[in-house]
């Protein structure tokens, strides 16, 4: 009796509907072997995926679905909400356990990634996506799975059939586009059973951007607007996810931020931001306040005057302090007053910042 199975069969609507069309003539093969059995094993299919599955793999064929539960007790899940995305990445690199995996969507973003973070914290990091070389990556996944501290920025290309059991932390950088892409990459930490943090980064500005799919991808891209829901629920993460799978969580949380009261309402430093302007209302402009709130000497050498809310940010990077200003203005948090400083205040004529 002949046995045609497939492994990891998300990937068929996943991946076959985008960059790897290959996956979706599967239906064709099995038509022409007509083996007797034909299988599909995979722990992350919502039932949008399960239907692409039945309709790319057995067609009108009858089949059996057989499910197991996807939870994996050991693992945090959590949101940050930030306001500046990379330096909410450097905080959490540096204050979470390590090795680290760190997700983002495309080559470009995680090389650019992997060179930003070795710059700011100086940790051994490095990046791996399709593009490279075999002997590259057979170089990196070596180093990875040798190192204790290590810090791995990723495309979805290290997702699957990775078995480093230590991965303590998985951090993704930008909301993935399906509820089982995330469950899949965010399951390569704790694999050895121990406590490890899945965390993913919320920059709402650019949440709902959507790559250019074509029609064919329409369920897809219902997927991808799905998930974006996980970023502000406030319904356990764990029960979301199971929800977005079809199913329900069996038993309680063991462990995330909406059940254990670490949630955070706000973006870090959106309060010092606001208080900062409600205080100094259109007394700076935009360079100076960035400079104030950081607490740092400008140019020359100066220390910055005392004012209220000085160096509430300090620690932070001028450039994430400078985003962070941005995120606030096109979230109508700030507005720019189009008549410059306060009257009396030198460099009037420069336009200002109040809430």
């Amino acid at each position: 009796m002949f046995h045609f199975a497939i492994d990891e069969a998300h990937c068929v609507s996943e991946w076959g509907e985008t960059f790897r069309p290959a996956y979706l003539a599967l239906g064709d093969y099995i038509a022409q072997i007509r083996p007797k059995v034909v299988s599909a094993f995979t722990a992350t299919a919502s039932p949008q995926v399960v239907a692409s599955i039945t309709r790319y793999l057995f067609g009108d064929a009858s089949y059996s679905l057989v499910t197991a539960d996807m939870d994996k007790p050991n693992l945090h899940y959590s949101v940050v909400p930030t306001l500046s995305p990379l330096h909410s990445l450097e905080r959490l690199i540096k204050g979470k356990p390590r090795p680290t995996i760190v997700f983002d969507r495309s080559r470009a973003g995680v090389a650019l990634l992997c060179e930003e973070i070795g710059s700011r914290i100086g940790l051994d990091v490095k990046f791996y996506h399709a593009g490279l070389t075999k002997e590259e990556k057979l170089k990196i996944e070596a180093w990875f799975m040798a190192s204790a501290e290590g810090v791995l920025v990723a495309t979805c290309a290290y997702g699957m059939g990775v078995d480093k059991k230590n991965i303590r932390t998985v951090i993704h950088f930008r909301l993935p586009y399906s509820v089982e892409a995330y469950i899949q990459e965010a399951g390569r930490a704790g694999r050895d059973g121990e406590i490890a943090h899945a965390i993913l980064i919320d920059d709402r500005r650019t949440a709902a951007v959507e790559p250019p799919f074509g029609e064919k991808d329409d369920t897809r891209r219902l997927r991808s607007l799905a998930f974006a829901g996980y970023a502000v629920s406030r319904q356990c993460r764990r029960e979301h996810l199971h929800r977005l799978m079809g199913g329900s969580l069996e038993g309680y949380c063991s462990g995330c931020d909406v059940c254990d009261g670490t949630l955070l309402s706000r973006p870090e430093g959106q309060e010092e931001i606001l208080e900062f302007f409600r205080k100094n209302s259109y007394r700076f402009e935009r360079k100076d306040a960035i400079r104030l709130l950081s607490g740092s000497r400008d140019a020359g050498g100066f220390e910055p005057p005392v004012c209220a809310g000085s160096g509430s940010l300090a620690g932070w990077n001028g450039i994430d302090i400078d985003e962070a200003i941005a995120a606030c203005l096109s979230k109508s948090l700030l507005r720019v007053r189009e008549k410059g400083l306060r009257k009396g205040t030198y460099g009037g004529a420069k336009p200002a910042l109040e809430v």
